[in-house]
């Protein structure tokens, strides 16, 4: 069955659904003239689903055993699915740590140091290094707290401030030690 300017026909040329007396002729799979387009390829994909009232897409929907279980997938996302309690979680401490760490040896690199290469050495430890621990703590912290099992931990609150305070103090110190040598040149 094809479909004739919006009548159902049977396939055969001329014997589609009439407007005013006309009839259109269909073209149809194994016709024998040459004009393209008239029988000469074969169907494809979107002829094929065109040709039935009710389908619109093409490839038609699996079955359902092919269809992945969304409580599955979603058992490995998200804790506690499943009858499991999970525990909670929070800040993800060694982040903040090793850039406070690093801040306060850079300060205390600034301090024993004398020179613009140590000055250099200090300013990439504090700033880049730092920071760059300190972004990860934010994006780790960000992930888990979008979780419902998100526990609050005000000593990473103070060291998150902290931390920036103290690079930035630190990164300071440091340009002011390179800044220094090489204006002595």
């Amino acid at each position: 069955m094809t479909w004739n300017g919006g009548a159902p026909s049977s396939g055969v040329p001329g014997s589609g659904g009439s407007a005013g007396g006309w009839t259109q002729p269909i073209p149809t799979q194994g016709s024998s003239s040459g004009s393209p387009g008239w029988g000469n390829s074969a169907p494809t994909e979107s002829t094929a689903a065109s040709q039935w009232q009710g389908e619109s897409a093409w490839p038609p929907p699996q079955p359902a055993e092919h269809a992945p279980d969304p409580l599955d997938s979603h058992a490995a996302q998200e804790p506690g699915v499943g009858g499991e309690l999970a525990a909670p979680t929070s800040a993800p401490m060694i982040w903040i740590a090793g850039a406070a760490a690093c801040t306060v040896g850079s300060l205390i690199w600034f301090l024993l140091s004398k020179g613009a290469a140590m000055g250099v050495l200090g300013w990439l430890v504090a700033g880049p290094i730092a920071l760059g621990l300190w972004a990860v703590f934010l994006m780790q912290d960000a992930k888990r707290r979008q979780t419902g099992w998100y526990r609050p931990n005000e000593l990473a609150e103070w060291l998150r401030r902290g931390v920036v305070v103290v690079a930035l103090v630190s990164v300071g110190l440091n340009a002011f030690h390179i800044a220094d040598e090489l204006a002595r040149r």
